[in-house]
């Protein structure tokens, strides 16, 4: 059971002399590490990227994800990125995330990324979960929620590149640089998988 205090979006870490500096400016973790629910440079302008869980990446790491979502925001225009998901319990594989989800965490990570959007004066959401969002109905369930809360924000839905051929925006670990964002239209998305799962749809693949 998840134990960090939901109340709080970000953790204060001890920095030692012998450490190196860090790599991102904004870093929100709990339970030693498990779980990430904000990374990125920050900025009141910054690209808000939303992912399916976090991996290994942290304030003084990065990793080919991040890279590619750092190369691609600045190349966009953006002062910056954020990366949060819809579940952020760490997981280099989505497939191995528990069957059922912790609720306090859930809320907790709506209620950040509620925060971190109304802060953000350009309220651009890329949509990058990819097709992982399958694997858990939790995490379809997250998407929806989050959708239904941000929409008095009018925010600014897109996604990178080609469409997946199951109807999921690509996951930024299969990018092209080449490629361009398009408008996501989210409520048409959510209202998609829920006639997916009411019609006993077969589940997809990472």
């Amino acid at each position: 059971m998840w134990s960090a205090d939901p109340s709080r979006c970000e953790r204060s870490s001890l920095v030692s002399e012998r450490d190196p500096p860090p790599l991102f400016a904004l870093c929100s973790e709990a339970d030693n590490g498990a779980v990430r629910v904000l990374l990125g440079t920050g900025g009141d302008a910054a690209l808000i990227v939303l992912g399916l869980n976090p991996s290994t990446a942290d304030q003084h790491r990065s990793d080919p994800t991040v890279r590619r979502v750092a190369a691609v925001a600045t190349g966009n225009g953006f002062n910056g990125f954020v990366l949060a998901n819809l579940y952020p319990l760490r997981a280099t594989d989505p497939r191995d995330l528990p069957q059922q989800a912790d609720p306090r965490l859930l809320a907790h990570n709506q209620h950040c990324i509620d925060a971190l959007v109304r802060a953000n004066r350009e309220r651009v959401i890329w949509a990058a979960w990819g097709e992982g969002i399958a694997l858990r109905r939790y995490l379809a369930d997250s998407l929806a929620a989050l959708a239904c809360r941000l929409r008095p924000l009018s925010c600014r839905w897109i996604h990178h590149g080609p469409i997946t051929r199951h109807g999921h925006p690509r996951h930024p670990a299969r990018l092209a640089y080449r490629w361009a964002f398009s408008p996501f239209n989210v409520q048409s998305y959510v209202e998609h998988l829920g006639r997916n799962r009411s019609a006993g749809g077969p589940g997809d693949t990472p």
